[in-house]
């Protein structure tokens, strides 16, 4: 026993961070794990031991990813190859992490995590944006209800398997009820060589690309801070050998009406061709402009506006979007493209609203006056009529 309880430790310690997440940064994969651990922590209890305090503390720590890190419809983002299954009732009891919270809320006598379950705000954390820094995973959150704007977002240091996808830099969003950015999802493991190859590819993802080709794999953060009113985020991924690409996201106005998203894509170094950031769209039509774009569904919709250091155009490509395993449907991605060289900077504006009615928006800070890979960077915009000034050091 006393054999078994050391290995049995140090292999949860070997694949998993230090803030709780299973090294496959798959949500599947990370219950499955979570799970063993609990039961091997009641077997050993069973048998008269006690497993060691750092291996509990490591089991809390993995509870506590699943609270941070839980989409709005308590589930997981859809990074590698994690699925996640259409909503079928508006019963939280059935939805996929309930039952996973409410077991976690008993074995750790903490009460937020039955509050999550069953949505009581008063027991649940007034910020609820965090950051696994560690393992490159990121939850922004203006509120916890239902019509919540969420987003998820992954850049991540290299996975102990294949079940991760090279994407750093992607994210997910959901805002209102829906999902207007999901992420690709991986739709079969091997019955389809070829489909499964294309949604791993980075282009399909949310994400920045030169020429298409697909990623590395070596992400870090520099930056985070989170707030009441405000989220920055700041991560880097060594995308190609002698190219880095440098991701600022800020979520401001999480206090008001209008909460949207800025993001900074920084493409550092010397690579030529096609330097693109893409756009995965959820399944439905789309108008797309010169520089915007939007997405047009009765409830909620989310407006993109691109611009850049040098000139950019976008680009429309069909693609899929697989919810789980054998299901897929078709959708739209748009891409920002600058044909040229880098170093350059895109700067987005990603507003979500109710309705049909387009927030006005407009980019005041001159992007051909921003330079990629400095430290500094201030981006000033205006939205629904109201100025706003961004930083980041």
């Amino acid at each position: 026993l006393d054999l078994a309880i050391d290995t049995t430790s140090e292999n949860l310690l070997a694949q998993t961070t230090n803030d709780g997440v299973q090294r496959e940064w798959c949500g599947g994969y990370h219950t499955g794990v979570y799970r063993d651990a609990l039961e091997i922590d009641d077997r050993a209890t069973d048998l008269g031991r006690t497993m060691p305090d750092y291996y509990r503390k490591r089991v809390r720590a993995m509870a506590d990813h699943i609270f941070g890190i839980a989409t709005p419809e308590l589930a997981f983002p859809m990074f590698g190859d994690t699925a996640r299954a259409r909503l079928k009732s508006d019963n939280r009891k059935t939805w996929s992490l309930y039952n996973i919270l409410i077991e976690a809320g008993e074995k750790f006598n903490d009460p937020k995590f039955k509050a999550l379950a069953d949505l009581n705000i008063k027991h649940l954390p007034v910020n609820g944006s965090v950051a696994f820094a560690d393992a490159g995973l990121y939850a922004m959150r203006n509120n916890w209800t239902p019509d919540q704007v969420y987003m998820a977002l992954h850049c991540s240091p290299p996975a102990i398997s294949t079940h991760d996808t090279p994407d750093n830099g992607t994210f997910e969003l959901y805002a209102y009820g829906r999902w207007l950015m999901p992420d690709s999802g991986f739709y079969t493991y091997g019955h389809d060589k070829d489909a499964r190859a294309w949604h791993r590819q980075t282009k399909v993802h949310s994400t920045m690309t030169v020429n298409g080709a697909d990623t590395n794999v070596i992400g870090r953060q520099l930056f985070w801070d989170s707030k009441n009113e405000q989220d920055v985020l700041c991560v880097e991924n060594q995308s190609y050998k002698y190219f880095t690409h440098r991701r600022t996201v800020w979520f401001a106005g999480k206090n008001t009406n209008l909460p949207f998203f800025v993001i900074l894509d920084e493409a550092n170094g010397d690579a030529k061709g096609d330097l693109a950031i893409h756009f995965p769209m959820a399944a439905g039509p789309l108008n797309v402009g010169d520089n915007s774009f939007n997405t047009t569904f009765d409830d909620a919709n989310v407006l993109i506006q691109v611009a850049g250091k040098h000139p950019i155009s976008l680009k429309e490509d069909q693609g899929w979007h697989a919810w789980e395993y054998g299901e897929r449907e078709a959708r739209t991605s748009v891409s920002a493209v600058h044909s040229g060289h880098g170093p350059t900077v895109f700067v987005s504006i990603l507003v979500p609203y109710k309705g049909r009615t387009n927030p006005a928006c407009s980019l005041l800070t001159d992007p051909k006056m921003l330079i990629a890979g400095n430290e500094q960077a201030e981006i000033q915009l205006e939205v629904a009529g109201k100025k706003h000034t961004l930083f980041r050091n």
